[in-house]
């Protein structure tokens, strides 16, 4: 075998390991967002039907609304002299 030869062979056993390689960290990431996936239609189907969950919740940083009100209905956090909710579209005030 003479050099180029030689140095074609290592560039195609490199561009092989190279797609290997990607082919099984995409196989994992396709696994981990499929954990993810199955985890929140876990959450999802234990939750009622009329139940939102706010991001805020689902990553577990739900604050206080300083300065704002909360809808009776859903608890969505709302500007104050809101007169309806914006989630759910509850009234929260005198009905108009």
């Amino acid at each position: 075998m003479d050099g180029s030869t030689l140095g074609i062979i290592v560039v195609v056993i490199f561009v092989v390991v190279v797609l290997v390689i990607r082919y099984f960290v995409s196989a994992g990431v396709n696994k981990a967002s499929d954990a993810v996936q199955n985890a929140w239609a876990k959450k999802k189907a234990e939750s009622s039907p009329n139940e939102q969950v706010s991001l805020a919740d689902r990553y577990g940083q739900a604050q206080a609304n300083p300065g704002g009100t909360t809808c009776p209905q859903c608890g969505n956090n709302l500007p104050d002299g809101t007169k309806f909710c914006n989630k759910c579209g509850a009234s929260l005030g005198d009905d108009v």
